[in-house]
């Protein structure tokens, strides 16, 4: 059985156990089921039948068909055959399977499925099916007795209607009291506001009852008096003196001319309070330029004549005044005006308007000017809309009223905001209240209605409490056919990674409680176990898998739990005493694995690597020990394979320093923190420049430079190198694009990796490259190393073929080092070789060494290839190679990689080195 087949079944097992635990209606619940078992089984038709009071059997809807169609029973022999015989049962080109619902020894009815193609279904899918249908048949039962639970007489509807009434009743009245508490509240906020409306008024009322009384008094007194200075000035200042209010700024009187002594044309005593706050007496008639008689207090007291009048706010003498004017009367003339002043500012301070802040009072006369503010803002007739707006907002509500003998109107805005607070706040309370009491409501009959289904279900099970214990007897042998399913590997029959996993942990908390438990994990892994798959099959290779999980069977010991994880992974908890005895089992069983596996006439030899995790207290959980015995595996298929490694923390610390590195690389993609150097290839004829080698590079933002030999291996390793290759032959033509415009021989080398053997875009990804940068194929050359191309020949005859006929060189790299096949090599489509850095490095002492390179100048001329020597460090080692024949070499000795714009500098002063002959 392959891979996909077990965990297929394991998932079914899964979903159906879950189905089948929960508290699913019947209807819903095989529906489910069904609908389960045409997904994963690659059913047509699944559909449960069961049986009524005369042993017919009726569907009643329960089916999990595709198209949506009802089958009809009896057309399905396999369903009736196992009703019938009680029995699972397969028909004879398996595409139809049934098996027998029973309850003990009684039929309930059968579950049932049809495939579209024979051979659909066989022995282990009956065996499943069985332990699915025997299961159902508790759920089955148990739900029986629900229904007649269910068919009780219910709660009365009744009481439920009362509860719902009085629900609603309650809202009602919550409702109602809200909104009466609403208006109540809106009485009082008018109620407010009118109240402090009447508390400005009066304080202005008191301002103009003092300036009303103090003119009326001068007027009465200075009236009648004749030729009299110094009379007319002690009483001006004794009025000033007896003003009650602190607003009162002065007491003038104004004569017509020649109405005071018949000779003084201009007279006018003015009586005021100095800065000390000191009564000081001025003479208008000491400045006859000043004509009180235009003044419009004047004028509009003379036309007021016997009354007290108020006038606009105006300036004069450097101060803002209100003045209250009035004439008085000499034989039946007006003999002149007498003036009460107010400075507004001082009226202003002096009356202090207390209003929340959200609310705006303003105080304007008859002609309209804006008198006070409750801000103290000084804004004019047009500015005050506009401020009332930014104060009080754009929907303020207003109240106003009049101050008695001026005409000055008084108004407050107030906003509507803060006026409907008290409402909204009422009406948040109260819809919280009746959502609360129809929650309680529905809560309220919930908990009658279980109470009553609970009662009565109580009532009837107690009656079945002798058949449910037979029942759950039962349910315990069904949960345990399916958890032999769910922890059980199909295709090796050892137990699977779930029943590892808790086998370990357990082990491991026995361990925390007893000191003196020692125990080991070795995770063993079939080495090139693809290469099997690819050549032979999967057939071939789930076979190999059985035989490889009986043979490790055989070398387990009492105590032991042997497992199979995934693919061709598999792993041992064995018990030891020291940890000594984890190395001998893992030679043991390396050890037997050296005998080959025999089956269809068939040998294969199988070796294996294995990772040994020795129990300790720093482990924490399963996964961590298990992830502990992964890395020792790993160090040990990098060691060579076919061996084994015990873990210690160093490992841990390689391997997170590589998940880090390749964390930090695939950032350097998204980051373009890697770049391209070249390195020259010179033509060791004449020591010229010929092309260059276009290297990858990596500059870290905190490691510095990072060296190519580490970060190419974790490229290699994780897949990044594809897409890095591909960086570095874009940029690469596009560099030599440029060079090309003033070298046109000149040619770039491009390093391929193995990675892109496996791959079918790589042609695509170089045709783009080269058209993008308008370089000719010819002047690229594609290096990819021998281990890659013997490797896998076939691959690699698909890829350098398509590179071949692109156009573009292909040459094989660290030739010498691959065990190539002659016969391989002179059939693959590649033009050059490169000699690899290890015999050019050793020539000059090691004439072995010497001689190899003569063997590969003797293939490259029989096979018309092309020879580049790579590594070359002295120019003893250049001047040898060029004798040998070799075109092209590269290395220290010419020079080191360069980036650029340093490589055209390098072409254009056209750098040689000097050969000796």
């Amino acid at each position: 059985m392959s891979e996909a087949r077990a965990a297929r079944d394991r998932r079914l097992i899964q979903r159906t156990a879950a189905l089948l635990s929960d508290d699913y209606p019947l209807e819903q619940l095989i529906e489910r089921v069904c609908d389960a078992l045409c997904s994963e089984l690659g059913a047509h038709l699944a559909f449960v039948a069961l049986a009524d009071g005369e042993r017919h059997l009726q569907i009643e809807g329960f089916v999990g068909v595709r198209d949506g169609a009802l089958p009809d029973v009896t057309a399905h022999s396999a369903a009736l055959l196992a009703f019938r015989a009680n029995e699972t049962v397969v028909s004879g080109d398996g595409s139809d399977l049934a098996a027998p619902i029973a309850y003990r020894d009684r039929v309930l009815g059968v579950l049932a499925l049809s495939a579209e193609s024979a051979g659909a279904f066989d022995k282990q899918d009956e065996h499943l099916i069985r332990a699915i249908a025997r299961y159902l048949a508790i759920v089955i039962r148990n739900q029986r007795i629900s229904d007649r639970v269910e068919r009780q007489p219910r709660t009365p509807v009744v009481a439920i209607f009362a509860v719902v009434v009085f629900a609603l009743l309650l809202s009602v009245a919550i409702g109602a009291f809200a909104t009466i508490r609403a208006d109540e509240s809106r009485t009082a906020q008018d109620e407010l506001m009118q109240g402090r409306l009447h508390d400005i008024v009066d304080q202005m009322n008191w301002y103009v009852l003092d300036a009303r009384q103090l003119a009326s008094s001068a007027a009465n007194i200075v009236g009648h008096v004749r030729n009299d200075r110094q009379r007319v000035e002690h009483s001006l200042l004794a009025l000033l003196r007896s003003a009650r209010s602190s607003t009162i700024y002065g007491v003038g009187a104004w004569y017509e001319p020649y109405r005071f002594d018949g000779k003084t044309r201009w007279y006018g005593p003015y009586a005021h309070w100095s800065g000390h706050h000191r009564p000081v007496l001025t003479y208008d008639w000491m400045r006859p330029s000043y004509d009180f008689q235009r003044q419009p207090w004047y004028r509009l007291g003379k036309t007021a004549i016997a009354r007290v009048v108020f006038t606009n706010p105006y300036f004069d003498t450097d101060h803002v005044y209100v003045t209250a004017a009035k004439a008085f009367v000499v034989d039946g003339r007006v003999a002149g005006v007498v003036t009460v002043d107010s400075i507004l500012p001082t009226l202003r301070s002096s009356m202090p308007l207390r209003l929340p802040p959200s609310d705006f009072a303003v105080v304007t006369t008859h002609g309209g000017s804006v008198l006070l503010t409750s801000d103290n803002s000084r804004i004019g007739p047009s500015q005050l809309s506009a401020h009332v707006r930014d104060v009080a907002g754009p929907n303020a509500v207003d109240a106003s009223a009049r101050v008695p003998y001026t005409g000055w109107i008084v108004q407050i805005f107030e906003r509507r905001s803060v006026y409907a607070a008290e409402a909204r706040r009422l009406q948040v309370v109260a819809a919280i209240a009746i959502v609360g009491i129809w929650l309680a409501a529905a809560l309220t009959i919930l908990v009658a209605l279980r109470s009553r289904r609970h009662a009565r279900r109580a009532m009837l099970l107690e009656e079945q409490q002798g058949v449910l214990e037979r029942e759950i007897a039962e349910r315990v042998r069904a949960e345990e056919l399916l958890r032999e399913h769910a922890y059980r590997d199909e295709l090796t029959g050892l137990p699977n990674r779930a029943f590892f996993i808790a086998q370990l942990g357990a082990q491991l908390d026995a361990m925390r409680l007893e000191d003196e438990s020692l125990f080991a994990v070795l995770f063993i892994d079939i080495d090139r176990f693809n290469a099997i798959n690819d050549s032979l099959g999967h057939v071939t290779g789930d076979r190999l898998l059985a035989e490889f999980g009986t043979r490790l069977a055989s070398h387990a010991r009492s105590g032991d739990v042997l497992a199979r994880l995934s693919g061709d992974e598999f792993v041992l908890l064995a018990r030891i005493q020291e940890q000594g005895e984890a190395r001998r089992r893992a030679a043991e069983i390396l050890q037997a694995l050296r005998h080959p596996f025999t089956f269809s006439g068939l040998e294969f030899f199988v070796t294996a690597s294995i990772g040994i995790a020795i129990a300790d207290p720093r482990h924490q959980s399963a996964e961590e020990m298990l992830r502990d015995a992964d890395v020792a595996m790993y160090e040990a298929k990098r060691a060579g394979r076919a061996t084994f490694r015990v873990f210690d923390l160093s490992m841990h610390a390689d391997a997170l320093e590589r998940l880090a590195l390749e964390t930090d690389l695939r950032r350097a993609l998204e980051r373009d923190e890697l770049y391209v150097e070249y390195q020259p290839l010179v033509a060791l004829h004449d020591g010229s420049i010929a092309g260059f080698e276009a290297l990858a590079r990596w500059r870290h933002a905190t490691r510095g430079q990072v060296p190519p030999e580490t970060f190419i291996k974790i490229a290699e390793q994780s897949g990044l190198i594809v897409e890095i290759d591909e960086r570095v032959i874009g940029m690469a033509c596009a560099a030599a694009a440029i060079w090309r415009a003033e070298h046109p021989e000149l040619f770039v080398a491009v390093n391929f990796s193995a990675a892109h053997l496996a791959r079918v875009d790589d042609l695509a990804i170089v045709r783009g490259a080269l058209e993008s940068s308008g370089l000719p194929p010819s002047a690229l050359k594609i290096e990819i190393t021998e281990s890659a191309v013997m490797e896998d020949t076939e691959k690699a005859f698909a890829l350098l073929l398509g590179l071949r006929e692109l156009g573009v060189t292909v040459v094989v790299d660290d030739f010498g080092t691959g065990y190539s096949s002659l016969s391989q090599l002179q059939r693959l489509p590649v033009e050059e070789l490169k000699v690899d850095r290890s015999f050019v490095r050793s020539m000059l002492q090691n004439e072995r060494a010497a001689e190899i390179v003569r063997a590969i100048l003797a293939i490259s001329k029989t096979l018309r290839l092309m020879v580049t020597a790579e590594g070359v460090e002295t120019q003893e080692q250049a001047d040898r190679l060029r004798r040998m024949g070799v075109e092209f070499a590269q290395g220290m000795n010419f020079g080191m990689s360069v980036d650029a714009d340093m490589a055209m500098r390098l072409l254009r002063t056209r750098l040689k080195r000097s050969v000796r002959v």
